[in-house]
Protein backbone atom coordinates (compact mmCIF):
# COMPACT_ATOMS: atom_id res chain seq x y z
CA UNK A 1 0.00 0.00 0.00
CA UNK A 2 0.88 3.50 -0.28
CA UNK A 3 -0.61 6.07 1.86
CA UNK A 4 -1.05 9.52 -0.78
CA UNK A 5 -2.36 12.89 -0.29
CA UNK A 6 -6.85 12.74 -1.54
CA UNK A 7 -9.38 15.54 -2.30
CA UNK A 8 -12.64 15.28 -0.04
CA UNK A 9 -15.25 17.04 -0.95
CA UNK A 10 -16.35 18.96 2.18
CA UNK A 11 -13.13 18.63 4.05
CA UNK A 12 -12.05 20.59 6.39
CA UNK A 13 -8.22 19.59 5.95
CA UNK A 14 -5.52 17.50 3.91
CA UNK A 15 -6.86 13.95 3.96
CA UNK A 16 -5.00 10.99 3.45
CA UNK A 17 -5.98 7.57 1.20
CA UNK A 18 -4.42 4.38 0.53
CA UNK A 19 -4.08 2.71 -3.23
CA UNK A 20 -2.84 -0.60 -3.47
CA UNK A 21 0.43 -1.42 -5.36
CA UNK A 22 0.76 -5.02 -4.98
CA UNK A 23 -1.96 -8.05 -5.67
CA UNK A 24 -2.66 -10.69 -4.17
CA UNK A 25 -5.42 -12.99 -3.17
CA UNK A 26 -6.25 -13.01 0.74
CA UNK A 27 -6.96 -16.75 1.40
CA UNK A 28 -10.17 -17.24 2.06
CA UNK A 29 -9.52 -20.63 4.00
CA UNK A 30 -8.28 -18.26 6.96
CA UNK A 31 -11.11 -15.88 6.50
CA UNK A 32 -13.71 -16.73 9.69
CA UNK A 33 -16.88 -15.12 7.56
CA UNK A 34 -18.76 -15.06 10.64
CA UNK A 35 -17.17 -12.40 12.41
CA UNK A 36 -17.10 -9.68 9.39
CA UNK A 37 -19.92 -7.55 8.91
CA UNK A 38 -21.34 -6.60 5.60
CA UNK A 39 -19.09 -3.66 4.34
CA UNK A 40 -16.16 -5.77 5.03
CA UNK A 41 -17.54 -8.55 3.16
CA UNK A 42 -18.16 -6.78 0.22
CA UNK A 43 -14.44 -5.34 0.41
CA UNK A 44 -13.38 -8.26 0.32
CA UNK A 45 -15.21 -9.63 -3.13
CA UNK A 46 -14.53 -6.32 -4.54
CA UNK A 47 -10.56 -6.85 -3.76
CA UNK A 48 -10.89 -10.13 -5.14
CA UNK A 49 -12.06 -9.02 -8.39
CA UNK A 50 -10.22 -6.45 -8.77
CA UNK A 51 -7.08 -9.08 -8.05
CA UNK A 52 -8.96 -11.48 -10.93
CA UNK A 53 -9.20 -8.93 -13.59
CA UNK A 54 -5.87 -7.33 -13.16
CA UNK A 55 -3.80 -10.89 -12.91
CA UNK A 56 -5.74 -13.28 -14.69
CA UNK A 57 -4.51 -11.82 -18.64
CA UNK A 58 -1.00 -12.41 -17.20
CA UNK A 59 -0.74 -15.73 -16.55
CA UNK A 60 -1.22 -19.00 -18.26
CA UNK A 61 -4.34 -21.11 -17.95
CA UNK A 62 -3.60 -23.30 -14.99
CA UNK A 63 -2.78 -20.52 -13.17
CA UNK A 64 -6.15 -18.28 -13.90
CA UNK A 65 -7.92 -21.45 -12.95
CA UNK A 66 -6.48 -21.54 -9.43
CA UNK A 67 -6.75 -17.67 -9.33
CA UNK A 68 -10.51 -17.59 -10.19
CA UNK A 69 -10.87 -20.42 -7.11
CA UNK A 70 -8.58 -18.04 -4.99
CA UNK A 71 -10.44 -14.94 -5.41
CA UNK A 72 -13.92 -16.61 -5.16
CA UNK A 73 -16.92 -14.44 -3.26
CA UNK A 74 -17.10 -14.90 0.05
CA UNK A 75 -20.70 -12.74 0.37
Amino acid sequence: MVVEERAIAGAERAMLGFDTISLAPIDVLLVERKLMDKEEIAWLDAYHTMVRAALSPLVDRETRAWLRRATRRVG
